[in-house]
């Protein structure tokens, strides 16, 4: 009895010491691994498990909103838990049939029955999610941007601000309850307006480190079952191994799926077309089946000759993408939305809604698209709003989305006792790599909505020690500096005292997260879509960049180390009548202010604060206007030189304006503006 004691005392012991290791880390090398791989190899499946919770949360919300897209009520309240409950406003209400309903009332206009052209969706947007430390339950805070209508009756806007919780029911992630405060709503032809006198903070339920660390360590009083034996513990590491190899490939195939969407973008038809296997196919429903890369590139070209041309936009946002990873982990399908914001000529501007289904093998480490489906939704002017104007082919998939929202389960591998250590070590860095992708967006997210409410303690908190931070002159360094220059800048945060009639929602969507082998830093593109909600004017969009922010692992955080160097304007809405793609007033172009070559710089710096690295161009930081990179002297409806982080992920293409490292082009940048001026002397 005694030594069973004695045993048991040990084995806590081990679990003890086990769980003081730090988020993100592999577990730690040496004899624990060989005297008990059991008590390691569960951990790990455990931690495995919490971290996929992250990804689960954001799929069950696609997948909510893709049903609601196309009607699909009772699939969707099926994703609510058993005992759910909604807040909207002084709305409350409890249970699946009166959710069912609720989701009738407010995006289908009280009619159950899906009509043609009727539109029901609701954009959800920059995700920031949080487990909770039992692993059983998340909050999420979510951008709504809502859309409904029906063609030839009415068209509306509405959206705010989401803060919803989950739980984990019977092994399944389910909605819990969603906290709705709308912050705007309007009929299409007028816009929206603010729904009240003022725009109030909405609460926060997470800190800036809990962004940066959404799965947190195993508390010390969950339990951890062990495996009954070696062969038990062996083949829990293989299954591990599966999932992890799953997570790996589906942020893979996600990043793949955005790029594409940067590509489309900016009628690069050959980066586009290099993503496709040789003999892919490319169907656009209803209008045609194309074959292979010159079948994709004929497809791509429906929209024009490669390349942007003047007073042009071409954006096709990449939203609620879901990803199955089928077993061995060489095949996946993804399937979400591709909203469309696009200008053919000056003038004219158009809505477009697309569902889009892709297929993805990898062949010989390398992901590729081998097919994809385009299902045409909507496209209707700009100018009359998609009740007096919708037009193309509709088209509806398939809406058995269950294969999107399953938990990973791979085929494992067979079980090898051999390398337990070995295998540990690289699966707890697969671990510490998928972690770093869900931390970097969450953080990403945050930013922005810390920038909407001026939250600048949160925003350079955010931020690691060092990191960097444009602002009007230059770059400021350090949180100190950072702080300095956003509360001189800016005006103070909302309060009780000084209520808020305005916001500038600065929505960071569609990421391209590049984590480096070691999970130690990470850099992330981010498209702006970015729209202005008032108490007295109708909103307007705006759209941009964030090419090449990075993020760091600082003290067990997920921060970023660049933060918000923005590459804007690709176009600008003035007002909501005229919209993007119309002349100014006068009959000119909205042309950008010149972006003119800089004088010297005070030591004070414009905002009276020292800059600690002045950019080379006033009111601009991004390489693309920098020394060597081509300047540029006005904004859309002139084409400005979109600059990239990456080569091409399949051929390896380097695209005209590659930056891989801001910090690195900023300097190389300054050197050639000092050679130059030497010359110039």
């Amino acid at each position: 009895m005694r030594e069973r004691r004695g045993a048991a005392l040990v084995r806590w012991c081990m679990l003890a010491l086990f769980c003081l290791l730090p988020f993100g880390s592999a577990p730690a090398r040496g004899a624990d691994k060989a005297d008990m791989p059991g008590l390691a190899i569960a951990r790990l499946a455990l931690d495995t498990e919490r971290s996929d919770a992250i990804r689960q949360i954001k799929r069950l919300e696609y997948a909510h909103a893709q049903l609601l897209q196309y009607g699909a009520w009772d699939e969707a309240a099926s994703l609510y838990s058993e005992k759910a409950g909604i807040i909207s406003g002084e709305e409350r209400l409890s249970g699946r049939d009166a959710i069912r309903q609720w989701l009738i009332a407010t995006l289908g206009y009280g009619d159950a029955t899906p009509h043609a052209k009727s539109l029901h969706v609701r954009l959800m947007l920059q995700p920031v999610i949080t487990l909770a430390d039992d692993g059983e339950s998340a909050t999420g805070r979510w951008t709504e941007l809502t859309m409904t209508g029906r063609f030839g009756e009415r068209a509306d806007w509405a959206g705010g601000t989401q803060v919803n919780r989950y739980v984990r029911e019977n092994g399944v992630w389910k909605i819990a309850a969603v906290h709705r405060h709308e912050q705007f709503a309007g009929p299409y032809e007028q816009g929206w307006l603010a729904t009240g006198d003022a725009l109030p903070l909405i609460p926060y339920h997470f800190l800036p480190s809990q962004a940066g660390r959404p799965v947190s360590d195993i508390p010390g009083g969950i339990p951890i079952a062990l495996p009954a034996s070696d062969d038990e513990a062996v083949d829990l590491l293989s299954r591990t191994e599966a999932n992890l190899a799953a997570m790996t490939a589906e942020q893979d195939v996600l990043n793949l799926r955005n790029v594409y969407g940067y590509y489309i973008d900016r009628k690069m038809w050959d980066d586009a077309v290099d993503l496709f296997e040789p003999d892919a196919r490319f169907t656009i429903a209803g209008v045609g089946d194309y074959r292979g890369r010159a079948g994709v590139r004929r497809a791509v070209e429906r929209d024009g000759p490669a390349g942007l041309r003047y007073g042009q936009v071409n954006d096709r946002m990449q939203l609620h993408m879901i990803a199955d990873v089928a077993a061995g982990a060489d095949e996946a399908r993804v399937r979400g939305l591709q909203f469309g914001i696009i200008t053919p000529a000056l003038g004219e501007a158009y809505w477009e809604l697309e569902t889009v289904e892709s297929r993805f093998i990898r062949r010989g480490g390398t992901w590729r698209i081998a097919a994809m489906t385009i299902y045409p939704m909507m496209r209707s002017d700009y100018y009359q709003g998609w009740a007096r104007h919708w037009t193309g082919p509709q088209a509806r998939p398939d809406n058995d989305i269950a294969a999107y929202l399953k938990q990973a389960a791979m085929a494992a591998p067979p079980s090898d006792r051999t390398a337990i250590a070995a295998r540990l070590d690289a699966a707890g860095l697969s671990l510490a790599r998928a972690r770093a992708y869900d931390a970097t967006e969450n953080i990403s997210s945050a930013l922005g909505y810390y920038l909407d409410d001026f939250q600048w303690h949160a925003f350079s908190d955010s931020m690691t020690v060092d990191g960097w931070k444009p602002r009007l002159d230059g770059y400021y360094v350090g949180r100190d500096a950072v702080y300095r220059s956003m509360t001189q800048a800016y005006i103070p945060a909302p309060s009780p005292t000084s209520l808020r009639t305005n916001i500038r929602a600065h929505i960071r969507t569609q990421p391209v997260i590049d984590v480096a082998a070691d999970a130690k830093t990470a850099k992330i593109r981010t498209r702006l879509f970015l729209y202005t909600i008032d108490t007295e004017r109708p909103g307007s969009f705006h759209s941009g960049m964030y090419p090449n922010d990075m993020a760091a692992l600082e003290e067990g955080v997920w921060k970023l180390s660049v933060a918000g160097a923005i590459d804007e304007k690709y176009f600008q809405s003035d007002n909501y009548k005229d919209g993007w793609a119309r002349p100014a007033s006068d009959g000119s172009p909205r042309a950008q202010s010149a972006a003119a070559p800089m004088g010297p710089v005070s030591a004070a710096g414009r905002l009276g604060n020292p800059i600690d690295f002045p950019s080379q161009v006033k009111f601009a930081s991004m390489p693309t206007r920098l020394a060597g990179f081509g300047r540029t002297s006005a904004g859309w409806p002139q084409i400005r030189p979109m600059w990239f982080a990456y080569p091409n992920p399949v051929s390896g293409r380097i695209p005209e304006h590659y930056c891989p490292d801001l910090r690195s082009c900023e300097a190389d940048a300054a050197r050639r503006a000092a050679q130059a001026a030497d010359i110039a002397r």
